[in-house]
C-alpha cells in the first residue's frame, strides 16, 4: 500500500486516507516515510523460536557437505548440554554420499564424550558409541513403537535413531538451563522482528519452554506476539500437565501432536510404498482414537489441536481422528490443524473443508526437498498428491504459511517465492507447477489468514477497525518493522 496516511488509536486503525507519502500516526506519534510502501507485518504459522536462537548461539551443522565435515564442525564448536555435545541441521541429502552416517565417524573425533547430532528435519539423530552406551542401546535393543534403530549387517547399532527411538538417547541429555532457554527465545524473536515477523505460532514447546515464556510475559519482556502449541505427544495433556495461560503477548493456544515422521528419513507414513524403498511405508505414530482422546481433553480447556502429518496415510489418519471428534462434539469451537499437509490423497482434500480443518504448510519445504521428494514419491504422487497448495484454495480450505525454522530459513521472501514460482528441476513435468498460487494469495497466508486460524478476525490487514503491526518497504526491501501492542 503506497501513499496513505494511517491513524492508529489505542492499537486500532481508525483512519486511512490518501497522502503524498506514507504517514503513520500512532496515537500522538507521527512517522513519515518517503518513496515507501507499507504492508501488514508477517506471521510465521509454524516455527521453533528457541531453536532459531539456539542455532544462532550453538552448533549449526547445515553447511557441512559430508559426515566428516559434520564431525569436524562438532569438534571445533564444542557446544554442549551438560556433558553431551549437541548440534543440529546436518542433512545427508546435500552430501555426495547420501547414505546415513555411521557412529564410527563421530567415534574417531569423540572417543570419550557423548555426542548427539539432530538431522535437519528433527526426526532422526546421529550418535556416537558413548551416547549409545549411556542410553543402553545395543544389538539386543528392540525398535520402540513408532521408532527405528538402524543396525548394520552384524546387528550392531549404526548410531542413527529415527523418530520415537530418539527418545532413548534424548532422555539422557541434560536440559538447557532456564537462562539459556531465555537467551535463545529472545535472540530468536529479535531475528524474526528484524525480518518483519512479529507474530509466531511456536510449536512443540516443552514444560520448561513454557515456564520460561511465562516468566518473560509476566515481566513484560515480549514485544512480538507468541501463540504456543505445547508438546502433548507423551500424554502431557491427558496427564493434566498443560493448562491455559495468556498474558502480555504470550498465549498457550493449543497442543502439538505427531502422526508420522519425515519424508527424508522414510518416516512419513504413506498409503503406498516409497518409490525408492519398496516394502517401506513409513511410521504411523498415533491412532484416530488417540487423536479423539486428545481433542476431547483439549476442547475441555479451550485449546486448539495441531498435528504433524506429512505422508498421505498420516494425513488420512488425522482426518479420521478429527472426524470422530467433530461427530462427537459438533458444537466445539476449537481449531483443528494439520501441520505440513505435504502429501494429501486427492480423495481426502474435501474432508479438510467438511471437517473445518486448517492446512498449515511450509512452502519452503518444496524448494529444499523437491528432488528428494521426487525420489521418495515418484511422478504420479508428485503430480497428484504432493504440496497441494492450489487445491487447498480451490476447495476453500484455510491455508496458512510458516517456515518450520530453524529446520528451514525464516525468510518470508523465500517462502513466497516457493508459493508463487514453485521452482523445481523437473520442468519436463509441468503439472508439478500447477499447484503454485498467486502473490496476493501467498501474502495472505503470512498476514491475515494466520490470525483467522487463531480465531482472531480483526488482525493482519490494513483496514479500518483492524489491529496490525506494520512493515515498511523501500524498493521492495524491508527497512523498518513497527510493532503495535
Amino acid at each position: 500500500m503506497e501513499n496513505v496516511k494511517i491513524i492508529v488509536n489505542n492499537g486500532i486503525i481508525i483512519s486511512i486516507e490518501n497522502s503524498q507519502d506514507i504517514i503513520l500516526q500512532i496515537d500522538n506519534n507521527i512517522r513519515i516515510f518517503k518513496n515507501a510502501e507499507i504492508r501488514p507485518s508477517y506471521s510465521d504459522s509454524h516455527c521453533h523460536v528457541w531453536g532459531l536462537g539456539m542455532m544462532n548461539s550453538g552448533l549449526d551443522l547445515s553447511s557441512a557437505k559430508s559426515a566428516e565435515e559434520t564431525a569436524i564442525l562438532a569438534y571445533k564448536n564444542n557446544f554442549s548440554r551438560g556433558n553431551f555435545i549437541v548440534g543440529r541441521a546436518w542433512n545427508n541429502e546435500t552430501w555426495q554420499d547420501k547414505s546415513f552416517p555411521n557412529k564410527r565417524v563421530l567415534d574417531s573425533f569423540f572417543p570419550n564424550i557423548p555426542v548427539v547430532l539432530t538431522r535437519n528435519d528433527g526426526h532422526s539423530v546421529w550418535c556416537n558409541s558413548v551416547a549409545l552406551k549411556i542410553a543402553e542401546i545395543n544389538n539386543l535393543t528392540p525398535n520402540p513403537d513408532g521408532g527405528y534403530i538402524f543396525k548394520d549387517e552384524n546387528n550392531e547399532p549404526t548410531g542413527i535413531l529415527i523418530d520415537n527411538a530418539m527418545d532413548l538417547v534424548n532422555s539422557q541429555i541434560p536440559d538447557f538451563t532456564n537462562e539459556q532457554i531465555k537467551e535463545f527465545i529472545l535472540l530468536g524473536l529479535n531475528i524474526c522482528e528484524k525480518n518483519g515477523i512479529t507474530t509466531l505460532h511456536d510449536m512443540d514447546l516443552s514444560r520448561q519452554h513454557i515456564e520460561v515464556y511465562k516468566n518473560l510475559a509476566n515481566n513484560n519482556l515480549l514485544k512480538s506476539k507468541v501463540f504456543a502449541y505445547a508438546s502433548a505427544q507423551n500424554n502431557q495433556l491427558l496427564n493434566g500437565e498443560i493448562q491455559p495461560f495468556s498474558n502480555n503477548n504470550f498465549k498457550i493456544q493449543g497442543i502439538k501432536l505427531y502422526a508420522d515422521g519425515a519424508l527424508g528419513s522414510y518416516g512419513a507414513a504413506l498409503l503406498e510404498d516409497y518409490s525408492d524403498k519398496i516394502g517401506e511405508k513409513g511410521l504411523l505414530l498415533i491412532s484416530p482414537h488417540q487423536i479423539l482422546e486428545n481433542c476431547l481433553a483439549a476442547d475441555e480447556l479451550g485449546l486448539d489441536v495441531a498435528i504433524h502429518a506429512i505422508g498421505d496415510n498420516a494425513v488420512r489418519t488425522v482426518l479420521d481422528g478429527y472426524e470422530l471428534f467433530r461427530n462427537k462434539k459438533p458444537e466445539s469451537k476449537i481449531n483443528l490443524r494439520i501441520e505440513h499437509s505435504q502429501i494429501v490423497n486427492p480423495k481426502d482434500l474435501v474432508r479438510y473443508k467438511k471437517l473445518n480443518v486448517i492446512a498449515s504448510v511450509q512452502a519452503i519445504h518444496f524448494t529444499s526437498d523437491v528432488e528428494m521428494a521426487f525420489s521418495r514419491l515418484g511422478l504420479e504422487r508428485m503430480i497428484n498428491s504432493a504440496y497441494p497448495w492450489k487445491s487447498f484454495l480451490d476447495n476453500d480450505i484455510l491455508i496458512i504459511a510458516g517456515s518450520d525454522f530453524p529446520i528451514e530459513t525464516y525468510s518470508v521472501d523465500e517462502g513466497i517465492n516457493s508459493f508463487v514460482n514453485r521452482e523445481n528441476p523437473f520442468l519436463i513435468y509441468p503439472f508439478i507447477k500447477n499447484q503454485k498460487i498467486s502473490f496476493d494469495e501467498a501474502i495472505n497466508c503470512y498476514t491475515n489468514k494466520p490470525f483467522m486460524a487463531l480465531g482472531i478476525k480483526n488482525r493482519g490487514k490494513i483496514e479500518l477497525n483492524y489491529k496490525t503491526d506494520f512493515n515498511i518497504f523501500s524498493n521492495n526491501k524491508l527497512i523498518e518493522t513497527i510493532i503495535i501492542n
